[in-house]
């Protein structure tokens, strides 16, 4: 725990808060995983989410739970070997083993590609919505909004997207936003980030439920 005790102490110590990313994530794990059984696998799951939240409890405020979890089109959830060996449970199952683990810390699913309204954010619904529905103890949603500049999603989209996320009683974050400008012409390029940026920006200002934004590259 060497490097992230160092992040966490330095964030704390500049009177900053850290989220954690992420403790079940199919594209973090090691080569070994993948040969577990499927009974071996369960414990090294509970294992690790247990010892990272353990360790962090009282210092990390909150955790992308699991990260990525819903198949890029929207059709189901993704076919990782969490889900191959555990079942599609793994989800539920990750977010009750944290909430043991530290329970003050809110808790969040993460994903991309499903910021505005489409299959992909439809299907990132459902898997909330029933995780709720079942008791599961999820605080809130991360939207990555890893987006071009030149085909953002619409406002009233994100908007409406956020709101719905929100009536089921969970926060939202922007957790992972950057905005590509390789496509669009030099002279324009950082206009055009700005406008997207700000846009963007706005609308989490707009919805009360709408807590937090992380930019990344």
């Amino acid at each position: 725990f060497g490097g992230a005790d160092a992040i966490v102490s330095h964030a704390l110590g500049n009177g900053m808060r850290v989220k954690g990313h992420a403790l079940i994530w199919h594209g973090s794990v090691p080569s070994w995983v993948n040969g577990l059984s499927s009974t071996d696998l369960r414990l090294a799951f509970e294992s690790h989410i247990r010892s990272v939240a353990e360790h962090f409890r009282g210092r990390v405020y909150a955790w992308d739970v699991v990260n990525e979890a819903v198949a890029d089109d929207g059709s189901g959830l993704r076919d990782t070997v969490f889900r191959q060996k555990l079942g599609d449970q793994y989800i539920a199952d990750a977010f009750r083993i944290a909430r043991q683990a530290d329970p003050q810390a809110l808790l969040f699913y993460n994903d991309y590609g499903g910021e505005g309204l489409n299959q992909k954010a439809n299907r990132i619904y459902e898997l909330v919505q029933n995780l709720r529905a079942q008791g599961v103890p999820i605080d809130g949603v991360g939207l990555q909004m890893h987006i071009t500049a030149s085909n953002p999603p619409s406002d009233a989209n994100v908007g409406s997207n956020m709101r719905r996320l929100a009536a089921l009683g969970l926060a939202v974050n922007i957790s992972e936003m950057d905005v590509r400008v390789r496509d669009l012409p030099a002279q324009t390029k950082l206009e055009t980030q700005k406008s997207v940026y700000r846009s963007i920006v706005a609308v989490c200002v707009a919805e009360p439920r709408c807590d937090g934004i992380t930019f990344w590259g």
